[in-house]
C-alpha cells in the first residue's frame, strides 16, 4: 500500500507563501486571488533563508513580480508549498482579463478575471489580452528551479515568465 499525502492545506487570497528551492533557501509567493478550483499567484524576485523570520511582509505585493500564472492548490502540502503570511494582494496590478473566442479578431470577447462581465474585444485588445490557461504547480516550481541553474531551462517554462498584460481593473473596473 503507497503513503497517503498529507492533506492540501487551504489558502486564500493574499496568503503568502513560500516555495523551497533547496535545503536552505525559498521563492516567495502570494495567491492574489482563488476562482472555484484554481489560484492566481504570482512569484516574486524575493529569496528567504529564514521563513521564521521574514522581515516586512507586508511589502511582498510590491516587489518584482517573476512569474504569475492560474495553477492548483495541490503542492500546498506540509513539505511542499507553505503558507508563511498574509499581506494585502494588489488584485489591481496583477489580476488579468482573459480573451475567448476565435482567432478572427472580429469574434473574441474578453472577460474580467472572475468571468462575471464580458464584451466584445476591439482589435488591438484582441492581440493583447491573453486567453485563460491553467499551468501545473510543478511546473512553476520547476521554473523557479531551472532560473537557480538546478534543473534545465524549458521553452515552456517562459510562458509563466510575468508580463505586464491588460489587467480586469484597468478594463472593467473589477
Amino acid at each position: 500500500m503507497s503513503a497517503r499525502l498529507p492533506e492540501i492545506e487551504p489558502v486564500h487570497a493574499g496568503d503568502v507563501f513560500a516555495i523551497p528551492v533547496d535545503g536552505q533557501r525559498a521563492y516567495i509567493g502570494q495567491v492574489v486571488a482563488t476562482t472555484v478550483g484554481s489560484l492566481y499567484v504570482v512569484v516574486f524576485d524575493w529569496i528567504e533563508k529564514d521563513l521564521a523570520h521574514i522581515p516586512h511582509i507586508s511589502a511582498v505585493p510590491d516587489a518584482d513580480p517573476l512569474f504569475a500564472t492560474l495553477t492548483l492548490d495541490s503542492r500546498f502540502r506540509p513539505g511542499m508549498w507553505s503558507v508563511i503570511g498574509h499581506a494585502d494582494a494588489d488584485a489591481d496590478r496583477f489580476l488579468p482579463a482573459f480573451s475567448y473566442g476565435t482567432i478572427d479578431p472580429e469574434r473574441v470577447r474578453i472577460t474580467n478575471f472572475f468571468d462575471t462581465v464580458h464584451r466584445d474585444a476591439t482589435p488591438d485588445e484582441a492581440a493583447a489580452i491573453p486567453t485563460r490557461e491553467y499551468r501545473s504547480p510543478m511546473r512553476l516550481e520547476k521554473a523557479i528551479r531551472a532560473r537557480e541553474g538546478l534543473v534545465p531551462h524549458l521553452p515552456s517554462y517562459d510562458e509563466m515568465t510575468y508580463r505586464p498584460t491588460p489587467t480586469s481593473a484597468s478594463i472593467f473596473g473589477s
